[in-house]
């Protein structure tokens, strides 16, 4: 047959991709994207000292005790709400209308590799074609729907996918479903017309996407904000030049070069920032990896042998902590998959260290904003699974010199 490929090969690796497709949706598959938002002071008690850890300083205030838990579940462009379910198919309009908006090359997850021997991870795929994040929120940034700006507590209204299940389980204390529009408020964070903020992420599952932050004025006593209303006031970065920073110690602070994104977004023309930090390569991207078995290397298992991208440090990349422990708790997620092991208690410590970093921004306030109250949301698209995280921050515009009371 000379060199050509070998029909019964093909037809082997179409039943392999067929069967893994069955497996994958078959199973009852958790998804542990979880990102937080660390500055400024905000209502899921997200900080800049903590990053990467799924707490606040204080872990026994509520909710300092689940702050990267506030998110939207199941959502997908070309949906009109948000479903919780893995593949958010409930709800869609018929024949999923709307196709993918972002430009290839801002894609945060290229690799979509199968591993070999097969591997169920954790993000609820059904590999349905050769592209089956097609429909997840980053690749029409800003179009699938929300069922909250603020977040809500666990992703959903109620318990979907089982304890831990998807990850989606609120912070202790708090219902289930709580929406992050009702928390008590942040301390208040006052902002001058026309200056230059900073504003920072942090994340305990990497799930690639990228982010907005937008503004919305403060509603009266018998009303509430509306993702309508935050993108009437989309705020613009500043320059292509973000940070790295390690928990709260400044001196650790390296500029890096942010990947901007204002084509393909909703509003039009509203601007967005992929998140820096790259997973591992495949459809995992280090998922519940465990330990690594790679002298002087963190991140676990051959999926990290590559990235999605080039990270923005050497060294910096991976899935995060939930390379070892579900979100917030003790519960090993590593032993999930064939292949991967338990963390000792040094591996956890050494992850942790590793992720305890903030993502900063510095974002525009608009010369001519009218003076006032206003919620700040942040909004984080995923590209490897159908969830949108987002969180608030209580703003007061001024002309007066920035300051927190």
């Amino acid at each position: 047959q000379g060199s050509g490929s070998n029909p019964r090969s093909s037809h082997l690796d179409k039943m392999q991709v067929l069967l893994s497709a069955f497996l994958i949706m078959a199973l009852p598959w958790p998804v542990f994207s979880h990102f937080s938002l660390t500055w400024p002071p905000n209502r899921a008690g997200g900080s800049m000292a903590t990053a990467g850890t799924c707490r606040g300083e204080d872990p026994k205030k509520i909710p300092q005790n689940g702050t990267c838990l506030w998110f939207n579940d199941g959502c997908m462009i070309g949906c009109n709400r948000c479903d919780a379910r893995p593949q958010g198919k409930t709800g869609c309009n018929s024949s999923q209308p709307m196709e993918p908006t972002l430009p290839d090359r801002f894609r945060s997850w290229p690799d979509e590799t199968m591993p070999n021997p097969t591997r169920h991870g954790s993000c609820g795929h059904a590999v349905g074609s050769n592209d089956f994040m097609k429909y997840h929120p980053w690749r029409a940034p800003g179009f699938a729907p929300v069922e909250s700006s603020c977040g809500l507590a666990g992703g959903y209204y109620t318990p979907v996918n089982g304890f831990p299940g998807n990850g989606g389980y609120p912070p202790k204390g708090v219902q289930h479903g709580m929406d992050g529009r009702h928390m008590p408020e942040s301390v208040r964070t006052f902002w001058s017309r026309g200056s230059h903020q900073e504003v920072a992420v942090s994340v305990n599952a990497n799930h690639g996407g990228g982010y907005s932050y937008r503004l919305c004025p403060k509603p009266g006593k018998f009303e509430q904000v509306t993702e309508e209303c935050f993108q009437r006031y989309p705020l613009n970065f500043v320059g292509d030049t973000q940070w790295v920073q390690w928990g709260a110690n400044a001196s650790s602070r390296t500029p890096i070069t942010a990947v901007r994104v204002s084509e393909g977004t909703n509003p039009p023309g509203s601007q967005w920032t992929r998140f820096p930090l790259p997973a591992c390569g495949g459809v995992l991207g280090g998922d519940a990896a465990g330990g690594s078995d790679v002298p002087g290397r963190v991140q676990a298992g051959p999926d990290c042998n590559r990235t999605q991208f080039m990270p923005p440090v050497p060294g910096l990349f991976g899935y995060g902590l939930t390379q070892c422990l579900y979100p917030n708790l003790e519960i090993p997620t590593a032993g999930l998959f064939n292949g991967s092991r338990l963390c000792t208690q040094g591996e956890v410590e050494e992850v942790k260290r590793l992720f305890n970093v903030n993502f900063i921004d510095m974002v525009e306030v608009p010369a001519n904003l009218p003076l006032g109250d206003y919620l700040l949301s942040w909004r984080h698209d995923c590209e490897q699974t159908p969830q949108v995280w987002s969180a608030c921050a209580d703003i007061t515009i001024t002309d007066a010199p920035d300051m927190l009371v």
